[in-house]
């Protein structure tokens, strides 16, 4: 329907797009057919706004297998997402109910859906080659998210793990406010997806000034260069991810400058955001754009 109208001159498309992960890591990925037919609004599109330069950059790849149906050209722009809901929520009231047991205690957070792509399996790994060197660590790792898709095995793992090893802690359903508590309290975000088409626990963690471990490739990296405050490995490799998880438990001078790299002053609020896109909509592309295809 809205191709046929936008086919016919009656509107102007405009889209969001989060990743091409369906595509460029299809094992990761639960969605099928919905996603391609989504995508087929490209051949009449006139905008795509992307949340990260990566995601702009894949796109812009895959528009040379998209065969366009009005002759007007697509513009594509990366517009970065916010991060910034931990400000309105950090003035605590005190330690939610349900987190009462890390009160006073040391932990590294893991943020995310259970579902593949978020590379929890090998987080889990590395955090037990770490206590494999440490074994007297007080170090916590705490999972935060609900069960996704394709997670079967990883849950069986990080249940057995979490019986064997107090240190070992799960959280599912948490509340804005739940949440905010455990970026404030944390020693630090672990956050090494393979995919991402952002990476939102990474910004929100620097707003509240705590360094993140996290992948170097795509948005992850991107992330990391523009804002700072970022240790980087390969998601792949779970003892360089416990390397990484060993220097910000230890090395306090190196967490300290770590932390004065934090940058985030050109990180737009979720206000500006949405008046970004609103103005995209309305008005046609404004502001620097990418690319432009055909």
């Amino acid at each position: 329907f809205y191709k046929m109208l936008r086919r016919n001159g009656a509107i102007r498309l405009s889209m969001i797009v989060y990743d091409l992960g369906p595509f460029s890591l299809p094992e990761y990925s639960a969605v099928g057919q919905n996603f391609t037919h989504y995508l087929t609004l490209l051949r009449v599109a006139d905008s795509v706004s992307c949340i990260s330069e990566s995601v702009a950059s894949d796109l812009t790849s895959f528009m040379g297998l998209v065969v366009r149906e009005v002759p007007e050209k697509i513009t594509i722009s990366a517009d970065l997402l916010a991060g910034d809901f931990t400000k309105s929520q950090n003035q605590s009231l005190g330690t939610p109910a349900r987190l009462t047991a890390l009160d006073c205690t040391k932990f590294a957070l893991v943020v995310g859906t259970f579902e593949p792509r978020k590379n929890h399996q090998n987080i889990l790994r590395a955090f037990k080659v770490y206590l494999s060197i440490h074994k007297d660590s007080d170090l916590q790792m705490v999972f935060a998210g609900n069960p996704g898709w394709k997670n079967d095995n990883f849950l069986l793992e990080l249940n057995r793990e979490i019986k064997s090893d107090s240190r070992i802690i799960k959280y599912a359903s948490l509340t804005d406010a739940e949440l905010s508590w455990l970026y404030e309290h944390c020693r630090f975000l672990v956050f090494c997806s393979h995919l991402e088409g952002f990476g939102l626990p990474i910004l929100e963690a620097l707003f509240l000034k705590k360094p993140v471990i996290t992948s170097a490739r795509g948005s992850m990296g991107e992330l990391a260069k523009k804002f700072g405050g970022c240790l980087l490995v390969n998601p792949l490799n779970p003892v360089e991810i416990a390397n990484q998880i060993e220097k910000l438990n230890h090395d306090d001078l190196l967490r300290e400058q770590l932390l004065t790299t934090i940058d985030l002053s050109k990180a737009p609020s979720w206000d500006q955001y949405a008046q970004t896109i609103l103005n995209r909509s309305l008005m046609g592309v404004s502001g620097k754009m990418l690319t432009s295809a055909t």
